[in-house]
């Protein structure tokens, strides 16, 4: 019999208090089996007495994240009592400690961290509906940094909608109007730092890295599967958005249909008058609310003129951006003297100053590795450089993120991709982002990379003919090594690492996500799939349960017609895949 080794995140999934983990921990110890428990908190007796006897798990390996990254030497931050840190730092050591103890399948709560996972991955969803939905007010926005104007607004909704259960800001990823660049770890730590029982942080649209358009965002919400049975969502607004609701905000009629707003009155924007899609029940308006007139713009530019904001944010929020010395730079008063425009300041600029040597800034990369099956491998598409660090050596395409085009890191990647290949329209992922790749002796470099997944027949025709000329060719992602050192020199700056764990990440995530079909025509056999799946995973796989494996997770259409073969004999049958089955464990 095959010892199983599973993983349970218990800081969701092994909390839920009924018998279904104990039971299921505790036949699997008893038999011979593994059972990994992953959790945020330290190793103490009271954590193992919780587990235990409140619980009611078993285990065979205990792990924690925090414990394991202070043995290595990091400073952990405490926000209220619990242990954070960077939320890259904290998935990649679970998936590495998965990967490393090489389980056959991890349980989390969230289908969010099973995109950094090789170990083959399910989300936990608990199934029992609540005799009531749970009210939740969202309240969105930048939150760079997140004041006393955020907190008013959210106790007030608490304060005048009695059965409000609790407010979740939720800040974007990608915010609309450019007020902060799309991930910036110190934007959750403040919001973490001033979070109550009721006032909560809701990271749903930068796990999902959505655009920032409330209408993509609430209508994902409301289908996700974690909260549609459970949560009754709302969506606070403050007045001044209600004025230019209709004209200016994107699927306003489908929006105003879909949830129900709460609207907060700020000062100066009045509603009289305003007879507008959220004028009308189920709407809900609060007037005469006491709100201050506090914004994060007036924070930030008091920062940088050296203004004080004490008052106008929480006092641990102040202190720590004081620390990280955050937003600081030209006051606009400076900038106008630039200008040639006149200056109130009463400061005359010390011209005898001695100026500091601006810091070196790291140069932002991305490349881009693309793959296809070919001649029965698994083949990665390198370019030799023709000139530079590195000539004549092989590299993944790709390119400097240039500011003045003002896109963000995907579509720069697609850019590069198109430019260089042309190639465009293939499936894209984030791999990893590096900065330790010696990418260039000159300056620093921190490199994004993506791969991207084409079937063989939509390469289109001029893909090896480069932008500037430069030799592209296929190598073997298993054999790079060698095919390179043949054609002589080698690969390129750090981007060995790259495809190693491009192989690792393929290899793993075929196995639970639909990679795969990226990889085979849109209207496919059942060989041509299986072969896909055994030239990656490099061992031969039954016909028979093959099929039955991928059709009970995933949702595929049996074509009728049968298209003209060039084999001799009958055309196989062709199938096309329609969708994921639902996850549930």
């Amino acid at each position: 019999m095959k010892r199983v080794k599973l993983g349970i995140d218990i800081h969701q999934v092994g909390a839920v208090r009924d018998s279904f983990f104990s039971e299921l921990s505790r036949l699997l110890v008893e038999s011979g089996h593994e059972v990994h428990l992953l959790t945020e908190e330290e190793f103490t007796p009271v954590l193992e007495q919780y587990l235990r006897e409140d619980l009611r798990l078993s285990w065979t390996h205990l792990f924690s994240v925090t414990s394991y990254q202070k043995s290595r030497g990091m400073k952990i931050t405490y926000i209220q009592g619990s242990p954070y840190m960077d939320e890259e730092t904290w998935n990649r050591t679970k998936a590495d400690y998965c990967r490393e103890q090489n389980l056959d399948l991890h349980i989390d709560h969230s289908d969010v961290y099973g995109r950094h996972f090789t170990t083959p991955y399910a989300r936990f969803y608990e199934r029992r509906i609540p005799r009531r939905k749970k009210k939740v007010a969202i309240m969105g926005g930048s939150f760079n940094p997140v004041t006393h104007g955020h907190l008013t607004l959210g106790e007030t909704v608490l304060e005048k909608i009695p059965d409000m259960d609790q407010v979740w800001m939720m800040p974007a990823f990608r915010h609309p109007f450019q007020k902060h660049d799309e991930y910036a770890e110190h934007r959750i730590r403040m919001i973490r730092m001033v979070e109550t029982e009721r006032l909560r942080y809701f990271s749903y649209e930068i796990d999902h890295k959505l655009t920032g358009e409330t209408y993509v965002t609430f209508n994902r919400l409301l289908q996700d599967p974690g909260f549609k049975d459970i949560i009754d969502f709302h969506m606070v607004v403050g007045s001044d958005c209600v004025l230019e609701f209709d004209d200016k905000w994107k699927h306003a009629d489908l929006l105003a249909g879909m949830v129900t707003f709460i609207i907060v009155d700020r000062p100066g924007y009045d509603l009289k008058g305003y007879d507008g899609l959220l004028s009308r029940p189920p709407h809900i308006h609060l007037p005469d609310a006491d709100m201050p007139d506090i914004s994060s713009t007036k924070v930030r530019r008091k920062i940088r003129c050296g203004e004080s904001v004490q008052g106008l944010v929480p006092e641990p929020v102040r202190r720590f951006i004081r620390e990280h010395r955050l937003y600081e730079g030209a006051c606009r008063e400076n900038s106008d003297r630039k200008r040639g425009q006149p200056s109130t300041s009463r400061k005359p600029p010390n011209s005898n100053a001695r100026r500091e040597p601006e810091p070196e800034k790291p140069r932002v990369s991305v490349n881009i590795a693309v793959c296809t099956v070919r001649d029965e491998t698994l083949q990665v598409l390198l370019m030799k450089r023709k000139s530079g660090s590195c000539s004549e050596r092989w590299a993944i395409p790709g390119g400097f993120l240039n500011a003045s085009e003002n896109r963000n890191m995907e579509e720069t990647a697609t850019r590069r991709l198109e430019e260089m290949v042309h190639l465009n329209g293939v499936f894209m992922e984030q791999l990893k982002t590096y900065d330790t790749l010696n990418h260039d002796p000159r300056n620093r470099v921190i490199t994004t990379a993506y791969f991207a997944l084409i079937p063989e027949e939509k390469l289109p025709p001029k893909h090896l003919e480069s932008a500037d000329d430069s030799e592209v060719a296929w190598f073997s992602l298993k054999e790079y090594r060698k095919e390179t050192e043949s054609r002589e020199y080698g690969i390129a700056f750090g981007h060995d690492r790259i495809l190693q764990d491009l192989l690792t990440r393929i290899q793993g995530k075929i196995s639970y996500s639909p990679i795969a079909f990226e990889l085979v025509p849109e209207k496919f056999t059942w060989p041509e799939l299986r072969r896909v799946f055994e030239i990656v995973l490099g061992k031969d796989l039954d016909a028979t349960n093959f099929k039955r494996k991928i059709r009970s997770v995933y949702r595929i259409a049996d074509l009728k017609s049968r298209p003209a073969d060039k084999s001799v004999g009958r055309p196989p049958n062709r199938h096309l895949f329609v969708g994921i089955k639902d996850p549930y464990v």
